[in-house]
């Protein structure tokens, strides 16, 4: 289905982690997406996931996240820097060393 990323590539940009074939769930089924908001401690509406396959996407809506369909990276940072500019939202850039994608487009697909 999707392509496997290693998690040392994932581990220093993300925190937490959910790896579906580590937990047992699968996208796009809403317990997966559950179980990531219950980590994170925070409400689906204060969290913004990212995918490369609308499925997905639509999954995490089904249960009230923000989401965008990446494509690419130029357009995905210009969508999440239009949602969560830091100069609002306080939150930290990127950290230190670590290492972006190669590009890859994202398109909002919020109606």
């Amino acid at each position: 289905m999707g392509q496997h990323v290693p998690a040392r590539l994932i581990d220093g940009l993300f925190d937490p982690v959910v790896i579906s074939g580590e937990v047992g769930l699968r996208k796009p089924l809403a317990p997966i997406y559950a179980l990531t908001l219950e980590r994170l401690g925070l409400p689906a509406d204060r969290v913004l996931f990212v995918d490369d396959a609308e499925p997905n996407v639509l999954g995490a809506r089904a249960v009230g996240m923000r989401a965008l369909l990446h494509t690419d990276a130029d357009t995905t940072r210009a969508a999440i820097a239009e949602l969560l500019p830091a100069s609002r939202t306080g939150l930290p850039g990127p950290r230190p060393g670590a290492d972006l994608p190669d590009p890859a487009r994202t398109e909002e697909l919020t109606p």
